[in-house]
């Protein structure tokens, strides 16, 4: 008897040793590789729509891989789809509709149609980070017609149209051509009081491939409107995230030089009257040179960066007009830096409907390093 308690402890214990028992297997799930967001013609029902790799049909899964592309068994991935007035309801009827369960742990890309986007995201949004298979480092982004069809386009060079779209992200992200928004950023700027104006990679489906078209501009939860432009978004990232900027091309009296940025660095400084000003010292390089000036001359040199300066300031004065005057949203992120240094004056105004009054003046020093070496 004296060993009975013993023996009640182990027996309690043993069941909690088992590390398997809530165990599935590969075999037994389904792997959404994207997920695809539209409206429909009631602005309370969406559509939503996920990408399902079938892994016999891509190459190199032992069933022949056939490269087709497209819906059903003939093609290396299948689209699932459900409509309700919630992103939950929606899923639901995927899940009912498929024969085993999802799982987003593999998700690489959340698609929303610019309808959809221009109709309000926060409601998926919050589903969706309360997903808790969902990774932050999954890319969302907006796209011009129907996602569910974006997610059909049938791309030469990879059997799963998602794995194109997330080497394009990223090759653009790593060069600092695309905005760097992953869900998890996404969702800090949709959280931070002072951020009232997310942004989102913006990209259209194209015969054959995808198309990068700038950036999605919101306001709260709807989008506004676009920045299109590779200067023009360069702009925005410059003051937004530190981006190094765009290649500018001055022309000069027998030719043009070609400046190369390979770094950027931005000071914001914000007055008790809550004007703004920002100096954007940009370092760079001569890339290319058609002209007969002897860069080896400091005035000739300094005349160059002036040059640049200029180019750089006149578009950033046209950029801070159309964000103020045509989209009235803060692209720029200005509204943390008011919010931290002046938080009186922040507390004062809606910072969301004053924007477009905000005095923001723009200065640019450029230094160029190096110019490269002649064979005169």
């Amino acid at each position: 008897m004296r060993h009975l308690p013993k023996i009640i402890i182990l027996t309690l214990i043993f069941p909690l040793l088992a590390g398997c028992w809530d165990r599935r297997e590969i075999e037994d799930r389904l792997y959404v590789s994207a997920i695809a967001i539209d409206s429909t013609e009631d602005d309370d029902i969406a559509e939503i729509s996920v990408q399902i790799p079938i892994p016999n049909q891509v190459v190199g899964g032992g069933g022949g891989g056939q490269a087709e592309g497209g819906k059903g068994p003939s093609g290396p991935f299948e689209l699932l789809s459900g409509v309700g007035k919630t992103y939950s309801e929606a899923m639901h009827q995927i899940v009912v509709s498929s024969n085993d369960p999802l799982f987003f742990g593999n998700m690489q890309v959340i698609m929303i149609s610019e309808e959809q986007a221009k109709k309000g995201i926060e409601r998926f949004m919050d589903a969706i980070k309360r997903t808790s298979e969902v990774r932050r480092q999954l890319y969302p982004i907006v796209v011009k017609g129907k996602a569910k069809d974006a997610l059909n386009v049938k791309v030469p060079s990879e059997e799963i149209p998602v794995n194109y779209i997330r080497g394009m992200l990223r090759s653009g992200t790593r060069n600092g051509i695309f905005a760097d928004i992953t869900l998890g950023q996404l969702l800090i700027d949709m959280g931070l009081p002072g951020c009232q104006f997310p942004i989102m990679n913006y990209m259209e489906p194209t015969e054959g491939g995808y198309k990068w078209d700038g950036i999605a501009v919101f306001k709260g939860e709807k989008m506004v409107g676009a920045i299109q432009g590779r200067e023009d978004v360069a702009g925005v990232l410059q003051v937004r995230t530190n981006q190094k900027g765009h290649v500018v091309i001055v022309p000069r009296k027998d030719g043009m030089i070609a400046f190369h940025p390979y770094s950027s660095k931005r000071k914001i400084k914000v007055n008790p009257d809550g004007s703004v000003v920002i100096n954007i010292g940009v370092t760079g390089l001569i890339q290319e040179k058609t002209s007969t000036d002897d860069l080896s001359k400091t005035e000739v040199l300094q005349d160059v960066s002036d040059q640049v300066s200029t180019i750089y300031q006149k578009q950033m004065k046209d950029l801070v007009n159309h964000s103020q005057k045509e989209l009235k949203a803060d692209v720029f992120n200005l509204g943390e830096y008011v919010r931290a240094y002046q938080p009186k004056f922040y507390k004062s105004i809606n910072w969301q409907e004053d924007y477009p009054n905000i005095p923001i003046t723009t200065k640019y020093h450029v230094t160029i390093h190096r110019y490269g070496i002649s064979s005169d």
